[in-house]
């Protein structure tokens, strides 16, 4: 079972959900209504909050005043973090995130705290956007990462390139190379793990071995080194860092598969992860063949990310 209620202190939002079947207040109109149903933000900032992003009506997210539909569901994804200092909760792009770049595609490093696409609660900075604003050029990203994970992703540049990596990527003939921490040592130095991922009903965020609509999944692990680690209550843990290897490509295939066989990432709070302020899961090495150069391009994280 989930520990949910660490998982909710885990999100950067609080998500709020109302459903209205008659017309409440008057004009029936969105910031009106954000205005009753939150009397604790200030009024003020609704159309910042909107342009912002996290408000949804029957499901589509609203970037602006609109007269309402009668019935409607609205949803407001509320920040965490302090509203007027928000730019402030996300990373700033630098330049020394590009490990790789030349005509056809991007390679580039993913801090924690930044999504790689816009979120449900924010759209405006994401690593996609950040990119495409230095390319001053659009890019397709054919893998992602989670927001709390860090490490290297690549991006096609060109339209030959879309499609080949795109291929690459659903053909397995890119190798991703993740490093992590636990606290759980196991008994083995390499383990083949291959077990189905689906959806979670505990929770939407959630995945699980043979969940709903469960498909292939694949990870190889290996054992590098051992180590340690102080929790955040000052206690001593011996752990233990071990390379993982998807094979394939599900969301949170990692994180769930490390669960599934009892070796939970420090600092994962969706998966049961010993509590760590800071989540230890990197994405270090990338492989592909280049379809254009023909060369096989490893890319590695430099020291100083």
């Amino acid at each position: 079972m989930a520990d949910l209620e660490r998982l909710k202190s885990a999100l950067s939002s609080i998500h709020w959900n109302f459903e209205f079947y008659e017309k409440s207040i008057d004009p029936w109109r969105l910031i009106p209504l954000l205005e009753a149903t939150f009397p604790s933000i200030n009024p003020e900032t609704w159309k910042d909050r909107l342009d912002w992003g996290g408000v949804y009506v029957n499901g589509r997210m609203k970037t602006h005043d609109i007269e309402l539909p009668c019935p409607c569901q609205l949803e407001y994804f509320e920040p965490k973090y302090n509203f007027e200092e928000r730019f402030k909760a996300y990373p700033e792009f630098s330049k020394s995130w590009v490990l790789h770049e030349d005509e056809d595609l991007i390679v580039v490093f993913k801090p924690v705290g930044l999504p790689c696409l816009p979120s449900r609660e924010q759209r405006h900075l994401h690593l996609k956007g950040f990119i495409e604003n230095y390319l001053k050029q659009r890019v397709h990203m054919p893998s992602r990462l989670d927001t709390a994970t860090s490490g290297i992703l690549i991006m096609s540049k060109s339209a030959r390139m879309n499609k080949a990596i795109q291929q690459a990527f659903e053909f397995r003939r890119v190798s991703k190379y993740y490093l992590f921490e636990t606290a759980s040592i196991p008994d083995w130095n390499q383990r083949l793990v291959n077990e189905s991922i689906g959806k979670d009903r505990e929770h939407p965020i959630l995945r699980k071995t043979n969940g709903e609509n469960a498909k292939e999944a694949k990870t190889l692990f290996e054992t590098v080194c051992f180590s340690s680690v102080t929790d955040d209550k000052g206690k001593l843990h011996d752990t233990i860092l071990i390379m993982a290897k998807p094979l394939t490509g599900r969301t949170h295939q990692i994180r769930t598969h490390c669960s599934h066989i009892g070796i939970p990432i420090i600092g994962d709070n969706f998966y049961g992860g010993l509590n760590s302020s800071s989540f230890h899961l990197i994405s270090y090495k990338l492989e592909f063949f280049h379809p254009f150069e023909k060369r096989l391009v490893t890319v590695g994280l430099p020291e100083q990310l």
